[in-house]
């Protein structure tokens, strides 16, 4: 069991390699470089996960992971190009839509059998009538990355505040030298008097945040019952969410990786510019 996990660490870690190595510089790529990178990276990862989870038992179920993975990786580049235009709440609302996609699939549902939203560390799913044999109509999950982030956030800032559907923080001050914004997971965080487009460039980080959980393998979760219950819950807790992926993600970026060559800052920069704000 030991041999098997490394090996899928190893397997994500390459997978991720490949796609960082393959980033262009920061102000040089395009929004056709970005959709491609959203499509095929999000079917990879959302193939990967239906692997880990025991859930691509043929071609067929390949296929459909990676299909409905690559639509939603559309979606998630949608969503970015919005909020960068400063369409914060349709953009997050079209994250989430595409975030459930991936996390159906990968479990063997229905791509519409749940449709989940995140707000701070607890990410919602609402069974549809299309969901294999649910355990609640509300399934509730909990990130533990997301719980960092919130702690994080709170250190370094000095109001909290709901904006946009997200629990968002002003700092009073610059984290560093003409650091006017910054983001940990989830939770943006803008010094107070900001530009707009400020706010904009850190959304666009939430989006990623909300992709890179969608394609986290989830050994403690588990939406679906089995065997069936008889009698289900309005309400039901769906277990830890490890986020390892978004975990591996930042640990190979912000170690290994210089700024200009981020794939995160590459998006937000693309996206988020300051004549795009209204």
């Amino acid at each position: 069991m030991r041999s098997k996990g490394l090996k899928i660490l190893i397997l994500i870690i390459f997978i991720n390699g490949i796609f960082i190595a393959q980033s262009p510089k920061l102000y040089s790529t395009t929004e056709n470089t970005i959709r491609l990178y959203n499509v095929l990276g999000q079917g990879a990862f959302t193939l990967l996960k239906g692997v880990v989870q025991g859930k691509v038992k043929s071609f067929e179920d390949a296929g459909k992971c990676f299909l409905f993975g690559s639509i939603s990786g559309y979606g998630f580049f949608e969503a970015k190009r919005m909020v960068g235009k400063g369409k914060i709440t349709g953009g997050i609302l079209l994250a989430n839509l595409s975030a459930s996609i991936s996390e159906n699939v990968s479990r063997g549902e229905n791509p519409l059998s749940y449709l989940g939203y995140s707000f701070g560390p607890v990410r919602i799913h609402m069974a549809t009538p299309l969901a294999k044999n649910n355990p609640g109509f509300i399934n509730l999950s909990i990130s533990s990355k997301e719980i960092v982030g919130l702690i994080l956030s709170m250190k370094n800032s000095n109001k909290i505040r709901i904006r946009n559907g997200l629990i968002t923080f002003q700092s009073n001050e610059p984290l560093g030298r003409n650091v006017l914004g910054w983001s940990s997971g989830i939770y943006p965080t803008v010094v107070e008097g900001a530009p707009k487009h400020i706010f904009n460039h850190e959304a666009v980080h939430v989006v990623q945040s909300i992709q890179t959980m969608s394609v986290s393998p989830e050994p403690f979760m588990s939406l679906k019952s089995n065997p069936p219950q008889k009698k289900k819950s309005f309400i039901n807790y769906g277990g830890l969410n490890l986020s390892l992926i978004g975990t591996i993600n930042d640990l190979t970026l912000y170690g290994l990786v210089p700024y200009d060559k981020r794939w995160p800052e590459i998006e937000a920069y693309t996206f988020a510019k300051e004549n795009n704000s209204k």
